[in-house]
């Protein structure tokens, strides 16, 4: 009977633990599978996002027409301030051999080509690999038991766990300097300003050597531009903090990027120079990243009509094929005929 017993209340524990991970999981969804708690206001850490976006596009809401691309610093840019629906999938460490999975996938899942294609753009994601995991991840989300085998998983759990702890945090209003979470509509970051200097931060990114790539691939760019020949493409360089573009400016590739932008999109919305943003203790938690109000900053110039050459503009720059070399003389560079 003893052992009777045992195995009884062993089940019961088991069960109890099991349906506990399950409720806090389904409740939180850091996975973002479940439509019918999406409502609920937890922040959200972003651990897997290239997981965690296809999730939302698959699951959550579909009903976008058009998409944001680009790497972490693209992230806190919130599309709600674009016109049309644009679903943001900017995510960490992209590469550009990534960006045609991303818009597959987005055709798979809503059934239609994007209208517009924003691309947040740095010259240091050519460089880097295509992992698969995008594809990998749209597949997942084609087993019917996805959604369900994850509720009594114990990592998820653990992040359920450090969700709601942030959530009650920024209740209370205590600050955070990075602001890496999202909410259930999958924006990113608090919108309002920085009212706190992050000199210390920032700073400590100096003499941070960061190397413009020798050879950049703009052939994806011309085959993505061939295969979607009814999107429309929308080109813009991502800040960064005059900290570290104070030496990139100088290099002969950096030059050379941006020329091979203008002659293969014809017009791009400029923004990684030095201006009012870039030289800001209070636009940037660290040199790479701005704030997420910045990104709406970004999208305000975008939409606007702009024609400036002036370097010393205070934020946003027009580059074209027939002002691209008087912009390059002015960044004291050689006129570049390379392309």
């Amino acid at each position: 009977m003893k052992h009777k017993r045992f195995i009884f209340t062993f089940l019961i524990f088991f069960f109890f633990i099991a349906v506990s991970l399950a409720v806090v999981n389904f409740i939180v969804d850091p996975l973002y599978t479940f439509k019918s708690t999406s409502n609920i206001d937890i922040k959200q850490k972003d651990f897997n996002e290239r997981v965690q976006k296809t999730n939302y596009l698959k699951f959550i809401n579909h009903d976008f027409d058009s998409l944001l691309l680009g790497s972490s610093r693209a992230t806190y840019i919130n599309t709600n301030y674009l016109p049309g629906k644009v679903f943001n999938f900017a995510v960490n460490a992209i590469s550009v051999k990534e960006y045609d999975d991303v818009i597959q996938n987005f055709i798979k899942i809503t059934g239609k080509t994007p209208k517009k294609i924003y691309i947040g753009v740095d010259p240091f994601s050519f460089n880097l690999k295509n992992s698969g995991e995008i594809k990998n991840a749209l597949k997942n989300t084609d087993n019917m038991f996805y959604p369900y085998k994850n509720l009594i998983s114990l990592d998820l759990f653990e992040i359920s766990l450090k969700n709601i702890a942030l959530t009650y945090k920024f209740d209370r209003n205590i600050f955070d300097r990075k602001q890496r979470f999202y909410d259930k509509k999958m924006v990113k970051g608090l919108q309002t300003e920085n009212t706190v200097s992050n000199e210390p931060y920032i700073t400590a990114s100096k003499g941070y050597t960061l190397k413009v790539p020798r050879n950049i691939n703009f052939k994806i760019f011309r085959n993505l531009k061939k295969k979607y020949k009814k999107t429309e493409f929308i080109i813009f360089t991502m800040p960064l903090h005059n900290v570290i573009f104070k030496d990139i400016k100088n290099q002969r590739n950096y030059a050379l990027w941006l020329k091979g932008l203008v002659k293969i999109f014809g017009k791009v919305n400029h923004f990684m120079y030095e201006n009012e943003i870039s030289k800001s203790y209070f636009t940037f938690f660290d040199a790479f990243h701005f704030y997420p109000y910045v990104g709406k900053q970004i999208l305000n110039r975008i939409k606007e009509i702009n024609t400036t050459t002036d370097i010393n503009d205070s934020f946003g720059i027009i580059l074209t094929r027939n002002n691209i070399d008087i912009y390059l003389q002015k960044l004291h560079s050689k006129e570049l005929n390379a392309f």
